[in-house]
């Protein structure tokens, strides 16, 4: 599944938190901006951080505020990208106690249809309290032409790696707006950094080496002057 975040304006967002557990949304989007006309999904991002001490078995719950009629939308959480009928993730995500995952990808389609779609995203225990804390997302297709809105321009992309799945080496295709400071990391599916590479140059090809990686899905993000503007599975198979 493609998934291209074209423009993000973010902002911090929590409607709630676990305040004894310990999670925690880091830099979710309240905005994401793309043009209604565009082929791949908007998409948001942030990392999911336990801070408690003792592990957390997560899922996701999505609810619909306010929907472009002929649009679409689904998430990822670990390694499932759910289909769009999908609105609770079956499948927990355990993240242990001072970690981080990085796996929660939300995807929206326009499909030619122009607007603002609104969705809120709840992060809940599996069992126990029913504490949760979550996010609400405008998804704003307005224009006809990506980039028009205020945030990070579209000089930015993230392209799919060749070959995926990866064995010895893969490719990742990137560009970034001039003057601007570039990074792609690399992060297992509970959210570890295991490998990151600088970008020097405004467009290019970063080539990543997966040999010493053990077969799996991974994700990888690109940072803009440290910011994550897009993040993408990569899989690892020797």
């Amino acid at each position: 599944m493609k998934k291209t975040l074209l423009t993000i304006f973010s902002a911090f967002a929590f409607s709630a938190a676990f305040a004894q557990s310990g999670l925690q949304l880091q830099n979710a989007p309240t905005t994401v901006y793309g043009s209604y006309s565009q082929s791949n999904p908007l998409q948001a991002t942030f990392p999911v951080v336990n801070t408690g001490s003792q592990p957390l078995t997560i899922k996701v719950a999505r609810k619909m505020i306010a929907e472009v009629s002929g649009s679409e939308n689904n998430f990822c959480w670990g390694v499932d990208c759910y289909p769009p009928f999908v609105s609770v993730s079956p499948n927990p995500e355990t993240i242990a106690a001072g970690t981080t995952n990085q796996s929660f990808i939300a995807d929206y389609t326009p499909l030619n249809n122009p607007g603002i779609t609104t969705i809120r995203y709840s992060f809940f225990k599996d069992s126990g309290s029913p504490d949760s804390v979550h996010v609400t997302i405008h998804f704003d297709a307005t224009s006809a032409i990506s980039g028009v809105k205020q945030g990070l321009n579209a000089a930015v992309t993230l392209s799919s790696p060749m070959p995926n799945p990866a064995n010895e080496l893969t490719a990742i295709p990137y560009s970034i707006p001039a003057g601007s400071r570039g990074k792609l990391r690399i992060f297992n599916t509970i959210g570890g950094l295991i490998k990151e590479v600088n970008i020097t140059q405004r467009q290019g090809t970063a080539i990543v080496n997966t040999s010493n990686l053990p077969d799996g899905v991974y994700f990888y993000s690109l940072l803009v002057d440290n910011r994550a503007v897009a993040t993408k599975k990569l899989v690892v198979k020797h």
